[in-house]
């Protein structure tokens, strides 16, 4: 029962401090779709937008309409970008197969020391 628990409490741990983010495209202009995927854009979102002259500016989402695309950006202003003059809107998100996937790697990295550590206590006694 102890052991269960303890493993419980590892798995727990690592998902707290491991939660893996993404960016998804949500426009792209080059690739051919010019239209906003689903889901649609939130306020809030954290966003990463190309423009044509190759900038890349992280904002906070405050605003969206058919023509433009509005958003905080840390330390500065509210920014204002025309949606003709946006080449690529990628948006962060959670990717939970990622998390998953480190989540394991960690607990089975944990558990391969743990186990080396106790036969090398063992074998260090005999």
């Amino acid at each position: 029962m102890k052991r269960k628990l303890s493993v419980l409490i590892v798995v727990l741990a690592c998902t707290m401090f491991t939660a893996c983010t993404s960016m998804r495209t949500i426009l792209d202009t080059q690739s051919g779709s010019a239209s906003v995927a689903q889901p649609a854009l939130a306020p809030n979102d954290l966003l990463t937008i190309t423009t044509r002259d190759g900038t890349q500016t992280q904002i906070t989402l405050t605003r969206t309409a058919p023509e433009f695309i509005e958003g905080n950006q840390e330390g500065a202003q509210a920014r204002h970008f025309d949606l003709s003059e946006v080449i690529k809107i990628e948006r962060r998100e959670f990717d939970g197969l990622k998390t998953a996937f480190l989540v394991i790697a960690i607990a089975i990295g944990v558990y391969t020391i743990l186990k080396a550590t106790a036969e090398a206590s063992l074998a260090a006694n005999l």
